[in-house]
């Protein structure tokens, strides 16, 4: 008679059967989180102004009609009841073919994202990773169930447990809220405009851009409060749209630093039908700049080139509606006053980073106990 332990499987089936489940329920939590980013015109997940941003609003973004993060969840669905339910050598053989079937496509995905788009969204990586390691491990369970006698059968109650988990974890994304302020990396180009030891507004704006127009009081109520401590930045962006914009624009530029609060507040609040070179000189010199001065300046190259120096500061870092604002390490879109003062009160605080990621926490405390449950029924049952 065997020794006790002889009769043991090895820890090798176990650690592969647990890397598979794993890198299946990680691919599909993240899925989840991109269907979201992808059904919204402001993504909560996937980092505003990196790679992600060029991957979803891409033409290659769906097919047929559907996002990829929805067929990914939809693969990934199937992939992981197959494995649940792969009792045999021959069922562990279809789950691997179905498993380099996805394995494939994820390939060609992140081929896509290096060689087509030229940009790369961190999450769809992320899951795209986790589906080859899935199915490189499905063909080595799969060879070894074919080499064993009586491949091994798992309880049908932890087989429920990981189908809940797989629930779960597709489910929790849905109920997050996100922090009013998104933490961000910085565009390096926005970063070199900072006043060190200030925390600093950077906003691209354009003095007829109604939004711009909305979020302008909001500004000026954070400088009242924090005048010591705020710095504001304005990049000048006026849009083609908008034909007081660049007249605006350039009186901004041709006015000293010490006048520019002011003739931002004026310019805000005018009527759009003032915002002509007529009506904008007008502002100007009523702050106390002489007019030939003014005008010499307007029409200087170097005003000009100054403007493309800031519009090009918008392209690069890829500034695709206005408002757009930085507040140190966050991110405001549009006119979203609650977001601004939460950026701005954090920043204050010298948070960096914002709150604890408890959707990461809750998502990790789920797999982690599956993966418990399964080791403690592997060592009881063996």
């Amino acid at each position: 008679m065997l020794p006790p332990n002889l009769h043991r499987p090895p820890m090798r089936p176990q650690a592969l059967f647990l890397c598979q489940r794993l890198s299946l329920l990680i691919a599909l939590a993240v899925s989840a989180m991109l269907r979201l980013d992808y059904a919204s015109g402001d993504p909560q997940f996937c980092t505003t102004g990196a790679g992600c941003d060029e991957v979803r609003t891409s033409a290659y973004s769906t097919f047929l009609g559907v996002g990829w993060p929805v067929l990914g969840m939809i693969a990934l669905g199937v992939l992981i009841l197959t494995m649940l339910y792969a009792q045999s050598a021959v069922a562990l053989k279809r789950n691997a073919l179905l498993s380099t079937v996805a394995g494939l496509v994820a390939l060609g995905l992140v081929g896509l994202q290096l060689f087509v788009i030229h940009a790369v969204c961190s999450l769809c990586m992320i899951v795209d990773a986790a589906i080859v390691v899935a199915a490189i491990v499905s063909w080595i369970r799969a060879h070894d169930a074919a080499k064993a006698e009586s491949p091994a059968h798992e309880a049908p109650a932890l087989r429920v447990l990981w189908a809940a988990t797989a629930v779960v974890v597709a489910a929790l994304p849905g109920f997050w809220k996100s922090p009013k302020a998104k933490f961000v990396e910085i565009p390096p180009e926005v970063a070199a405009w900072r006043v060190e030891g200030r925390v600093n507004v950077i906003v691209f704006t354009d003095f007829q851009c109604p939004f711009c127009r909305q979020l302008h009081p909001v500004i000026e109520e954070l400088v009242h409060e924090n005048a010591a401590r705020l710095e504001v930045t304005r990049i000048m962006t006026p849009l083609p749209n908008h034909g007081g914009a660049e007249p605006a624009a350039r009186a901004y530029l041709c006015t000293p630093e010490a006048l520019r609060d002011r003739l931002s507040d004026q310019l805000y609040r005018a009527e759009e039908k003032a915002l002509t070179p007529a009506g904008i000189e007008k502002v100007v010199t009523a702050l106390g700049v002489p007019p030939e001065t003014f005008r010499t300046c307007l029409a200087a190259p170097g005003t000009t080139a100054e403007l493309a120096r800031h519009q090009k500061l918008a392209q690069d870092a890829k500034i695709s509606g206005l408002p757009a604002t930085f507040v140190e390490g966050y991110f405001v879109p549009g006119a979203d006053a609650d977001r601004l003062r939460d950026a701005v009160a954090r920043s204050l605080s010298g948070e960096q980073g914002g709150d604890v990621p408890w959707l990461l926490v809750l998502i990790a405390s789920c797999l982690g106990a599956a993966t418990t449950a399964s080791l403690v029924a592997a060592k009881r049952h063996p």
